[in-house]
Protein backbone atom coordinates (compact mmCIF):
# COMPACT_ATOMS: atom_id res chain seq x y z
CA UNK A 1 0.00 0.00 0.00
CA UNK A 2 3.03 2.67 0.89
CA UNK A 3 4.32 1.51 -2.61
CA UNK A 4 0.81 2.31 -4.36
CA UNK A 5 0.54 5.53 -2.80
CA UNK A 6 4.16 6.78 -3.67
CA UNK A 7 4.06 5.61 -7.44
CA UNK A 8 0.40 6.27 -7.85
CA UNK A 9 -2.24 3.94 -8.98
CA UNK A 10 0.33 1.55 -11.31
CA UNK A 11 1.33 0.98 -14.94
CA UNK A 12 0.08 3.75 -17.20
CA UNK A 13 -2.51 2.40 -19.52
CA UNK A 14 -2.84 3.18 -22.48
CA UNK A 15 -5.53 5.67 -23.75
CA UNK A 16 -6.06 3.88 -27.23
CA UNK A 17 -7.44 0.65 -27.63
CA UNK A 18 -4.84 -1.74 -28.68
CA UNK A 19 -5.64 -3.64 -32.26
CA UNK A 20 -5.65 -7.00 -31.83
CA UNK A 21 -3.44 -9.17 -33.97
CA UNK A 22 -6.02 -11.26 -36.65
CA UNK A 23 -4.26 -14.42 -38.40
CA UNK A 24 -5.50 -16.59 -40.32
CA UNK A 25 -5.48 -20.68 -40.87
CA UNK A 26 -1.39 -20.33 -42.26
CA UNK A 27 -0.77 -18.10 -39.79
CA UNK A 28 -0.41 -14.63 -41.72
CA UNK A 29 -1.10 -11.23 -40.61
CA UNK A 30 -4.41 -9.86 -41.76
CA UNK A 31 -5.97 -6.44 -41.89
CA UNK A 32 -9.70 -5.48 -40.72
CA UNK A 33 -10.85 -5.96 -43.99
CA UNK A 34 -9.09 -9.76 -44.23
CA UNK A 35 -6.28 -8.64 -46.50
CA UNK A 36 -2.88 -10.33 -46.57
CA UNK A 37 -0.35 -7.70 -44.65
CA UNK A 38 3.33 -8.01 -45.24
CA UNK A 39 5.05 -7.24 -41.97
CA UNK A 40 8.35 -5.25 -42.55
CA UNK A 41 11.22 -6.75 -40.85
CA UNK A 42 14.19 -4.87 -40.09
CA UNK A 43 17.45 -7.39 -40.95
CA UNK A 44 20.80 -6.16 -39.29
CA UNK A 45 23.61 -4.91 -42.26
CA UNK A 46 26.90 -5.36 -41.71
CA UNK A 47 28.64 -2.24 -41.62
CA UNK A 48 31.04 -2.41 -44.58
CA UNK A 49 27.53 -2.73 -46.71
CA UNK A 50 26.44 0.19 -45.04
CA UNK A 51 28.75 2.55 -45.82
CA UNK A 52 29.51 0.54 -49.72
CA UNK A 53 25.63 2.17 -50.35
CA UNK A 54 26.19 5.51 -48.80
CA UNK A 55 29.37 5.59 -50.65
CA UNK A 56 27.28 5.06 -54.32
CA UNK A 57 24.59 7.20 -52.39
CA UNK A 58 27.45 10.07 -52.10
CA UNK A 59 28.80 9.76 -55.77
CA UNK A 60 25.60 9.44 -57.38
CA UNK A 61 24.91 13.25 -55.83
CA UNK A 62 27.94 14.16 -56.80
CA UNK A 63 27.88 13.38 -60.29
CA UNK A 64 24.39 14.93 -60.66
CA UNK A 65 25.55 18.39 -59.06
CA UNK A 66 28.43 18.53 -60.51
CA UNK A 67 27.46 18.02 -64.30
CA UNK A 68 24.64 20.34 -63.43
CA UNK A 69 26.15 23.23 -61.49
CA UNK A 70 29.75 23.01 -62.09
CA UNK A 71 30.34 24.44 -66.10
CA UNK A 72 27.59 27.00 -64.99
CA UNK A 73 29.46 28.50 -62.30
CA UNK A 74 31.01 31.73 -62.63
CA UNK A 75 34.37 30.52 -61.19
CA UNK A 76 34.47 27.66 -63.42
CA UNK A 77 37.87 27.02 -64.89
CA UNK A 78 37.69 24.76 -67.80
CA UNK A 79 41.91 23.88 -67.87
CA UNK A 80 41.11 21.68 -64.87
CA UNK A 81 39.50 17.88 -65.02
CA UNK A 82 36.78 17.47 -63.62
CA UNK A 83 38.20 14.82 -61.47
CA UNK A 84 41.92 14.13 -60.54
CA UNK A 85 43.77 10.88 -62.02
CA UNK A 86 44.47 8.31 -59.58
CA UNK A 87 48.18 7.78 -57.84
CA UNK A 88 49.89 5.09 -59.90
CA UNK A 89 51.27 2.50 -57.23
CA UNK A 90 54.86 2.04 -57.46
CA UNK A 91 56.02 -1.52 -57.40
CA UNK A 92 59.41 -3.06 -55.81
CA UNK A 93 62.45 -2.48 -56.99
CA UNK A 94 64.64 -4.54 -55.25
CA UNK A 95 69.05 -4.70 -55.32
CA UNK A 96 71.01 -7.15 -57.61
CA UNK A 97 71.77 -9.91 -54.92
CA UNK A 98 75.34 -9.49 -52.61
CA UNK A 99 75.65 -5.92 -53.91
CA UNK A 100 75.70 -4.53 -50.21
CA UNK A 101 78.09 -7.73 -49.26
CA UNK A 102 80.56 -6.82 -52.00
CA UNK A 103 80.41 -2.73 -50.94
CA UNK A 104 81.20 -4.15 -47.44
CA UNK A 105 84.20 -6.28 -48.45
CA UNK A 106 85.99 -2.86 -50.74
CA UNK A 107 84.99 -1.63 -47.60
CA UNK A 108 86.73 -3.77 -45.09
CA UNK A 109 89.51 -4.09 -47.78
CA UNK A 110 90.16 -0.37 -48.04
CA UNK A 111 90.52 -0.21 -44.26
CA UNK A 112 92.83 -2.78 -43.98
CA UNK A 113 95.43 -1.53 -46.81
CA UNK A 114 95.09 2.12 -44.75
CA UNK A 115 95.80 0.37 -41.27
CA UNK A 116 98.87 -1.70 -43.25
CA UNK A 117 100.17 1.53 -44.49
CA UNK A 118 100.07 3.56 -41.34
CA UNK A 119 101.76 0.53 -39.79
CA UNK A 120 104.46 0.39 -42.59
CA UNK A 121 105.25 4.51 -41.94
CA UNK A 122 105.31 3.93 -38.19
CA UNK A 123 108.01 1.79 -38.33
CA UNK A 124 109.62 3.71 -40.56
CA UNK A 125 109.22 6.60 -38.75
CA UNK A 126 110.79 4.48 -35.70
CA UNK A 127 113.79 2.87 -37.95
CA UNK A 128 114.48 6.31 -39.26
CA UNK A 129 114.18 4.83 -42.78
CA UNK A 130 112.00 7.73 -44.33
CA UNK A 131 112.65 7.42 -47.94
CA UNK A 132 112.12 3.84 -48.04
CA UNK A 133 108.76 4.98 -46.56
CA UNK A 134 107.17 6.19 -50.13
CA UNK A 135 108.15 2.76 -51.61
CA UNK A 136 106.97 0.69 -49.07
CA UNK A 137 103.32 1.85 -49.20
CA UNK A 138 101.03 -0.72 -51.56
CA UNK A 139 99.17 1.11 -54.67
CA UNK A 140 96.50 -0.02 -56.02
CA UNK A 141 96.05 -1.58 -59.59
CA UNK A 142 94.50 0.88 -62.43
CA UNK A 143 91.49 -1.06 -62.58
CA UNK A 144 91.13 -1.70 -59.04
CA UNK A 145 90.79 2.87 -58.37
CA UNK A 146 88.16 2.79 -60.76
CA UNK A 147 86.32 0.44 -58.30
CA UNK A 148 87.24 2.78 -55.20
CA UNK A 149 84.07 3.93 -53.43
CA UNK A 150 85.02 7.44 -53.08
CA UNK A 151 84.64 8.20 -56.93
CA UNK A 152 81.64 11.05 -57.50
CA UNK A 153 79.51 9.07 -60.45
CA UNK A 154 78.00 11.15 -62.70
CA UNK A 155 74.36 10.48 -62.23
CA UNK A 156 73.91 9.74 -58.37
CA UNK A 157 71.34 6.52 -57.92
CA UNK A 158 68.45 8.68 -56.58
CA UNK A 159 68.33 10.71 -59.73
CA UNK A 160 68.22 7.74 -62.58
CA UNK A 161 64.80 7.15 -62.51
CA UNK A 162 64.20 10.67 -63.37
CA UNK A 163 66.71 11.44 -65.62
CA UNK A 164 65.50 8.25 -67.61
CA UNK A 165 61.90 9.46 -67.61
CA UNK A 166 62.60 12.44 -69.49
CA UNK A 167 64.97 11.22 -72.11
Amino acid sequence: TQLQSRFGEGPAMPKEPVQQLILDEHGRTLDLSGKEVTLVQHMPELKANIRAKKREQFTKKLHDKSGESSAEAAFYDSRIGARNPLRQHRGFHFHEKGKFQQMAAQMRMKAQLERVQSEIAQLARKTGISSSAGLATITMKKGEQAKVLDIIPDVEWWDTRILTAQQ
